[in-house]
């Protein structure tokens, strides 16, 4: 027997024994039997009766001893007493010392400092079991060592129990190397915590309390009691300052650089990590520059929070608002306080004038010199003339060009001295005005300036007038004009320029006139007489008219049925020539001055003109067309023996115009005759002979042309050229004295002269080759040319 058992039988005899002591009083009736110790295998039990009421042993008996009860036989487990847990019969098998197992599945934990587990000693061997160690069920990957590497974390083997090599039962081993976890301190802005490593079921150290500019700790986010399961991060806590300290500083703009000063320093609190605005305060002649500003910013726990606020000094302008009437000495952009500058405003373009110096709508000075100190924005203002606010214009420092009327039913109009010119159709449809004074300056008037102005009954140029050139149609339609004198120093007269002044009667264009164009005075229906400076040719021959055309005809014909009927005066002040059909058909036309400057009348000058009754040839004409005054009916010839001349008081023999008889014999011209006119003699069959004088220097078109009867001539060596036909049809002509001044003879001139066998000619061999004849002259070519002839014969070849 086990002593433990006998201290415990010795224990309750000797507590029956008090028992029965101390209960003598009691009558023990309410007694039962209980059992104190059951018997076991190796010892005898007891049981003993008691007294109910006062506990008392009454009664002790001992037991019989019994033998093992052996448990269920179970494969691979002892057979051991269930009563003393003998083992009757050793199991056969393997069992596992320290992991726990749950069937098939077994389960244990090392520390994370080890890093292998050993199954040797882990697993008891009994009988004939065998046990492998595999990393697979199936025992393919056996770990002959029976170590197990492990790794932090669960570590998954397999144990393979056999007997008699022969698969019993396959265990998954679980072995979980406790791992290590991280545990982190976030501070939120606080000073730094150093994190902990702690093994998995450990605890966490609660450390140092963090620091906060601004804030004030308050705890952690965990309960350090707890183990470790995990990756942990602990928050701190805080309790935020509410009277943190931040600054606002104010700064300008510096004048003369791009620098900034400070200005104003304010000291201000508030709630840390919270956001503060700076007030945007007012500085006059600064603005708030954003860009550069810090006007927000987070109130940093340390105070350090500085917001800064810039302002940019203003800039102020010193502009014209007018440039393209006047100028200013300087314009820009200033800081303020940066400038004082004394400009000068200078009106630039004629007709303006400078109204003053601005600030938005306020007058600051009407002073052309101003002093700009940089403060406001300053502009110049230039506005046209009052003057000139009638009218419409534009200009540049020397010309000012009007270019029309604000108000076309004005009936006066004074142009201001200050006008150069006035433009196309600036007047035009001014129908109620009925007078215009033009100042000396105006140099030109365009086209159509004053067209239809119906109502204009004069215009008055000033005396010293500037004026150069009248445009295209400048007073067409002005049919009230009665007259118009152009002033002297006018170059040019456009087409169509006083087109339809139906009431004008006198017209008298200056001798600086250079160009008059096409129509300038057609419709002009009214107009009795006109001076001119020249027709045709003007004496230095750059210019050159045709009458009809300046009245509107072709400028390629004769026709001047255009010319006004009313027309009966014309005077000429510089023309050199008057050209062909020059007044042809002016049937109106009853004088005409011939200047001295004239020295040719041209083809058919003066044909028609029927009503011309007196015509003066000027001693510098030196040569009269064919033709040049046929028609002119009208006309008072001077009748000298057998011819009639034309001519003057001092020289009334100057033109030879026409035998007064074509059945004249003889005719004698006078010696001061200049001209034998265009056919003088054509058709003079009976004339037999004719003396030239050395006076003639031309002889006209035909003018002998068919004088069958004359046998013999001789020309002057004044003549320089026999024109065509002169001598045509001469039939019986034997013989002529040709001079060597002649050096032409034109086609035909001795056509149908087939009798001529002789021509006398003054000049050489060499003389004669170099003349040009013209076609048809044969006869005259097969005639035997008499070289170096002399007057008395003496020098005949």
């Amino acid at each position: 027997m086990k002593i433990s058992k006998v201290l415990t039988i010795i224990a309750i005899l000797v507590m029956t024994i008090l028992t029965l002591a101390s209960c003598g009083e009691c009558q023990h009736e309410n007694t039962a039997w209980a059992t104190l110790t059951e018997p076991t295998c190796t010892s005898e039990g007891v049981r003993q009766k008691e007294c109910e009421d006062c506990k008392a042993i009454l009664e002790t008996e001992k037991l019989e001893k019994s033998a093992h009860i052996p448990s269920e036989s179970v494969p691979k487990k002892d057979v051991v007493c269930t009563v003393c847990g003998y083992i009757i019969e050793p199991a056969v098998g393997i069992s596992f010392s320290t992991l726990s197992v749950d069937g098939t599945n077994v389960y244990g934990k090392v520390q994370s400092s080890t890093e292998s587990f050993s199954f040797i000693n882990e697993i008891k061997v009994s009988g004939e079991a065998k046990f492998l160690v595999s990393l697979d069920k199936y025992g393919t990957h056996t770990v002959t060592t029976k170590i197990l590497p492990l790794t932090p974390g669960d570590n998954t083997v397999y144990v393979i129990e056999m007997i008699d090599d022969e698969v019993i039962e396959t265990y998954t081993v679980t072995i979980r190397r406790l791992p290590i976890y991280t545990v982190s301190f976030d501070t939120v802005g606080g000073s730094p915590v150093s994190s902990q490593t702690v093994e998995e079921g450990s605890l966490a150290e609660m450390p140092t309390a963090p620091t906060r500019d601004g804030y004030t700790f308050t705890g952690w986010s965990y309960d350090f009691t707890k183990p470790i399961t995990a990756d942990t991060t602990v928050t701190a806590s805080w309790d935020v300052h509410t009277n943190t300290g931040y600054k606002v500083e104010y700064y300008l703009e510096n004048a003369y650089d791009d620098g900034y000063t400070l200005t104003q320093t304010e000291n201000l609190s508030g709630i840390t990590d919270t956001m503060a605005t700076a007030e945007r305060k007012t500085f006059d002649h600064f603005t708030l520059n954003t860009a550069k500003s810090v006007l927000s910013g987070n109130i940093s726990g340390d105070g350090s929070l500085v917001l800064k606020v810039y302002y940019t000094r203003n800039m102020y302008s010193l502009t014209n608002a007018n440039s393209g009437y006047g100028s200013i000495t300087t314009t820009g952009r200033y800081k303020y306080g940066s400038a004082i500058l004394t400009v000068t405003a200078t009106v630039t373009k004629l007709g303006y004038e400078f109204l003053g110096w601005y600030s938005g709508d306020a007058l600051v000075s009407s002073e052309p010199t101003y002093v700009f100190t940089a403060d406001r924005n300053i502009e110049s203002r230039f506005a046209p003339r009052a003057d000139m606010a009638s009218f419409t214009f534009s200009s540049t420092d020397t010309t000012c060009n009007i270019t029309g009327i604000r108000d076309k039913t004005v009936t006066e109009i004074v142009i201001p001295d200050i006008v150069t010119s006035i433009g196309g159709s600036a007047f035009s449809g001014c129908t109620s005005l009925t007078s215009i004074t033009i100042p000396s300056g105006v140099t030109s008037i365009g086209f159509y300036a004053f067209h239809g102005c119906r109502s204009l009954t004069g215009i008055e140029f000033a005396e010293n007038s500037e004026l150069i050139s009248i445009g295209k149609s400048a007073f067409s339609g002005c049919t009230s004009l009665t007259s118009i004198t152009i002033p002297s120093g006018v170059t040019s007269i456009g087409s169509y320029a006083f087109h339809g002044c139906s009431g004008i009667t006198s017209v008298v264009i200056p001798d600086s006139v250079t160009s008059i164009d096409s129509a300038a005075f057609y419709g002009c229906s009214s107009l009795t007489s006109i001076t001119l400076p020249f027709i045709g040719k003007s004496v230095d021959e750059t210019r050159y008219a045709h009458f009809g055309y300046i009245f509107g005809a072709s400028s390629f014909s004769y026709n001047n049925e255009k010319v006004p009927q009313t027309l009966k005066s014309v005077t000429i002040t510089g023309s050199s020539s008057i050209d062909s059909a020059a007044f042809y058909g002016c049937s109106s036309l009853t004088s005409i001055e011939i200047p001295d400057s004239v020295t040719s009348i041209g083809l058919q000058a003066f044909d028609g003109c029927t009503s011309l009754t007196s015509v003066v040839i000027p001693d510098s004409v030196t040569s009269i067309a064919s033709n040049a005054f046929d028609g002119c009916t009208s006309l008072m010839y001077n009748e000298y023996g057998n011819a009639y001349y034309l001519g003057n008081n001092t020289n009334p023999y100057l033109v030879l115009v026409k035998a007064k008889n074509q059945s004249i014999t003889s005719c004698t011209i006078n010696a001061n005759t200049k001209f034998i006119y265009n056919s003088a003699l054509d058709n003079c069959k009976s004339l037999t002979s004719i003396v030239i004088p050395d006076s003639v220097t031309s002889i006209g078109y035909r003018a002998f042309r068919d004088c069958s009867s004359l046998t013999s001539v001789v020309i002057p060596d004044s003549v320089t050229s026999i024109v065509p036909y002169a001598f045509a049809y001469c039939d019986s002509l034997t013989s002529i004295v040709i001079p060597d001044s002649v050096t032409s003879i034109g086609f035909c001139a001795f056509d149908v002269c087939y009798s001529l066998k002789d021509v006398y000619y003054t000049g050489s061999a060499d003389d004669w080759v170099a003349m040009t004849i013209g076609n048809y002259n044969d006869y005259l070519e097969e005639a035997t040319i008499h070289y170096n002839y002399k007057a008395n014969n003496e020098s005949v070849s």
